[in-house]
């Protein structure tokens, strides 16, 4: 196995999707090649300027893998069945005048815009595919896509032979339709490659911290998680709270903090601008990340912080079912800020209980790329 040849074929749609949704494919592209995989990746680059010459610098470092970019203009909403054909047909004329290696397998991402150039592919070189879908086709895309577009697509690559893998739970009303189409099997997401042999550090010990980290909207409830602190603090908790989320959050956030000066909390407004690895050194400073989304398909910072071994406070949103259990931390239904402090109280009490080392070590073992990978093939 250890010698077959990877197409992974995805869409980008700016820079800025790196730190993605993107960037988790681009991840795991490179820990398929530490393990002798030789690697290609196919970009269907959506931004009209994202090339070659400005990809990340840990690019540099990739060793055989090689990234093909071609340009891809938007589908137009009208008949977008329609236009998703010829956007495919397109897309492959451009395919052919690249330098790829015939692959054994390839793997896509992004069902929307490249489900016929998936078919074209197999086609093509007459190997496997599959379809390993992320988050968004099914959640921000969702109202439209999910009853129209995505299940057309889903049967659309089935007939061609394709499997289709989701990397995704779903609790929001509009994805049940989803859940219940047949032949749509569940994968996870790797554990980054960064964190696979990063040593076990333990939390600062200048005082307990929580720390959340996620966009400013009313699904990951960055709010909720401030006022819930200051009810923590004021009912006796002890510790700070660190929140790095978006600029929208700026106004809404300061007030908390005016209302209730006592409780310690530090604001970051740079989510989605810190890199990785001060995203890591982050969690690590802390002893519990703390996630209160509504709904979630799968989450990465939850799988981040346990590689990292830390607990994890989480509503019972989706996604962290598969991620949260009693050894690692605490999975419960958050309506209130009465409930999410309740719970900082219960696992601040019980911290002791946690085996650290115990938690980094399963996650890593249990999310390794030989499980996704062999899910993928079997």
């Amino acid at each position: 196995m250890s010698n077959r040849n990877i197409l992974m074929a995805c869409s980008w749609g700016s820079r800025l999707t790196m730190s993605g949704n993107g960037s988790f494919f681009y991840d795991q592209a490179k820990l398929l090649e530490s393990r002798g995989f030789f690697v290609e990746m196919l970009v269907a680059d959506y931004s009209f300027g994202f090339r070659n010459d400005v990809l990340p610098d840990e690019s540099k470092a990739m060793g055989s893998l090689n990234c093909h970019f071609i340009q891809a203009k938007s589908v137009v909403p009208f008949f977008p069945l329609l236009n998703l054909k010829f956007h495919g047909i397109q897309l492959m004329r451009k395919v052919k005048r690249l330098e790829i290696a015939a692959p054994d397998l390839i793997i896509c991402q992004s069902m929307i815009e490249l489900s016929h150039l998936a078919t074209l592919l197999k086609n093509h070189w007459s190997c496997t595919v599959v379809f390993v879908e992320h988050h968004s086709a099914f959640t921000s895309k969702g109202r439209y896509h999910l009853p129209v577009i995505l299940p057309n697509r889903i049967n659309q690559v089935k007939k061609s032979g394709i499997q289709v893998f989701a990397v995704s739970q779903f609790l929001k009303e509009e994805l049940i339709k989803f859940r219940q189409l047949p032949g749509v099997q569940r994968v996870f997401n790797p554990v980054p490659s960064e964190l696979e042999n990063r040593a076990y550090k333990a939390p600062d010990d200048l005082g307990f911290r929580f720390v959340a980290i996620g966009r400013f909207d009313s699904n990951k409830r960055i709010d909720l998680i401030a006022r819930a602190f200051c009810e923590f603090h004021a009912g006796g908790g002890k510790g700070e709270l660190l929140l790095i989320t978006g600029e929208e959050g700026r106004e809404p956030l300061n007030a908390v903090i005016e209302a209730n000066p006592e409780a310690p909390i530090d604001l970051s407004f740079e989510y989605g601008k810190l890199g990785r690895e001060r995203v890591f050194r982050e969690i690590e400073a802390a002893h519990v990340v703390i996630s209160c989304s509504k709904f979630e398909t799968f989450g990465m910072t939850i799988l981040e912080s346990l590689s990292l071994g830390r607990p994890v406070l989480s509503s019972d949103s989706g996604g962290p079912r598969d991620l949260v259990n009693e050894t690692n931390g605490v999975l419960m239904d958050i309506q209130s800020d009465a409930d999410l402090a309740s719970g900082m109280k219960r696992i601040q009490a019980n911290y002791s209980e946690f085996d650290l080392e115990a938690i980094k070590k399963t996650t890593i073992r249990r999310f390794c790329i030989e499980n996704w990978i062999e899910t993928i093939q079997g």
